[in-house]
């Protein structure tokens, strides 16, 4: 049913994800200058410090609505649970590929322009997603359990 507690836990999945658009990913330093990876974007107090262009993390945007739309789908697959459990599975491979991917990108730029790192808040949306989809995992498998159960008293 659509308005069972995976419902929720998904749906905050989904929210999680979305903030970290508006969340900084992490800050680099090298000597007085800054960058901020945020919004998906290089951002920097003076371009002309960093010998790299700004760019923009695609594989971030791109795993960030694939885990949106994804987490969307499988709150409106109710009607099959254990195909449900299984798309679980997969979202949650798709948060730790978003994982990866930023921090890859964020890796990657403060070797090219040897900064210093600090993460931010965004760092831990991933992983803050990833336990929303496992509690939703297992309300769903208490679901599934509940229906045999009936099925058995039947």
């Amino acid at each position: 049913m659509i308005q069972r507690i995976q419902t929720v836990y998904l749906l905050l999945s989904a929210l999680v994800i979305a903030s970290m658009a508006f969340l900084p990913f992490a800050n680099f330093s090298v000597a007085e200058h800054s960058a901020v990876f945020d919004n998906f974007v290089f951002q920097y107090s003076n371009p002309d410090a960093f010998p790299t262009t700004p760019h923009v993390a695609w594989g971030g945007i791109f795993f960030s609505v694939v885990n949106i739309g994804f987490a969307l789908f499988v709150i409106f697959d109710y009607n099959n649970r254990r195909r449900q459990m299984r798309w679980c599975t997969y979202l949650l491979l798709f948060a730790a590929l978003l994982w990866l991917t930023m921090a890859t990108y964020a890796a990657v730029f403060a070797i090219k322009v040897g900064a210093s790192v600090v993460p931010a808040a965004a760092v831990a949306m991933p992983i803050v997603a990833m336990i929303f989809v496992v509690l939703a995992k297992r309300a769903i498998h208490h679901d599934e359990r509940l229906v045999r159960s009936s099925e058995r008293l039947r």
